[in-house]
């Protein structure tokens, strides 16, 4: 009985007003499987310390969230963000409270057993690739049978750029990598980035390190970069579809011609890619850094039909000359 109440709230919270919802698809937050509203949700005041309620206080709220604060990258998927919320709530509302034009919607799950008068809600998200780096700002709200929402919580959502190991994009002070070349495209193909050093050596994914010595793999050697992955791999596919050649130091000073090749179409008739390149600088506040493009991110595509198993180096892209 309860599933059919949860089912039925859910679909009167997408219609409301009598007018059918936007699907939400150009939303820079979307939730799988949620309901897409536009302008904002129903709800009370702000949590007076945007934090964690704790145990149920009785009255309608969200009580927890876990894994808000975990960073994530423009136009990732996969991720899910999950909590709790006190029994009398029905469904769950989210938002970036900077960017959107709207706020998503999902019904709430089963009875937490450590905690009782609460329960449980999990929200699969996936972001859109035009979500700035930086710190977002996450508003949850717990809405009742009668479409009533609760106080809002707010939490703090980083946002960092995939070719960026580090949290420098939320945090400043947090220095990023020397140097970065990297290589990225739009369909589950095995592309590789394919580098030729100043010193003509050629990285990729069987030579993954610019050190002459290929012993060296260490990343935090003078001048090394390494390669962080061979993304789909013979069609093993994992969907990352990028590969960063990544210089912790300042790398060797020269021209790094950039190539993409296209390893294995993997059933793909086109492949759509693009090549940037990003260098350490001091940011405007003392002690702070960040990332600056060396080269203007360039474009390109790749056939199926030009795909060559690693025979060929590929196509040649740009050539990158670091400071």
């Amino acid at each position: 009985m309860r599933a059919l109440i949860l089912i039925t709230v859910a679909l009167a919270l997408a219609a409301c007003d009598g007018e059918s919802s936007p699907i939400g698809l150009e939303e820079p937050l979307r939730v799988v499987g949620g309901a897409f509203k536009a302008g904002q949700p129903p709800a009370g005041p702000a949590a007076a310390d945007g934090g964690d309620a704790g145990a149920a206080s009785g009255k309608l709220e969200v009580t927890w969230v876990e894994a808000a604060r975990a960073p994530a990258h423009p136009g990732q998927s996969g991720k899910a963000i999950s909590g709790r919320v006190t029994d009398d709530a029905y469904s769950i509302a989210i938002r970036f409270v900077d960017l959107g034009s709207g706020y998503w919607v999902v019904p709430v799950g089963d009875p937490d057993l450590s905690f009782p008068g609460e329960l449980t809600w999990k929200l699969p998200i996936e972001l859109s690739p035009e979500v700035p780096p930086g710190n977002h700002t996450l508003e949850l709200v717990a809405i009742d049978a009668h479409g009533q929402g609760g106080p809002k919580h707010e939490r703090d959502f980083c946002v960092v750029p995939a070719f960026d190991p580090t949290l420098n994009a939320c945090d400043p002070t947090q220095p990023p990598p020397a140097a970065i070349v990297s290589l990225s495209w739009d369909v589950d193909s095995d592309l590789d980035l394919i580098v030729k050093t100043p010193s003509g050596k050629w990285v990729d994914s069987k030579h993954p390190s610019t050190a002459l010595d290929p012993k060296t793999l260490d990343l935090h050697a003078p001048g090394v970069g390494v390669l962080d992955g061979d993304s789909n791999s013979s069609c093993h596919i994992d969907s990352i579809r990028r590969e960063d050649l990544i210089f912790d130091t300042s790398p060797e000073h020269g021209p790094y011609q950039v190539y993409a090749n296209l390893f294995n179409a993997c059933g793909k008739q086109t492949t759509h890619f693009e090549v940037s390149a990003y260098a350490r600088a001091r940011g405007k506040a003392p002690g702070t850094f960040t990332l600056i493009p060396i080269v203007q991110p360039t474009q390109g595509e790749l056939l199926g039909a030009s795909a060559n198993g690693g025979a060929k180096t590929g196509l040649y892209v740009t050539t990158v000359v670091f400071p």
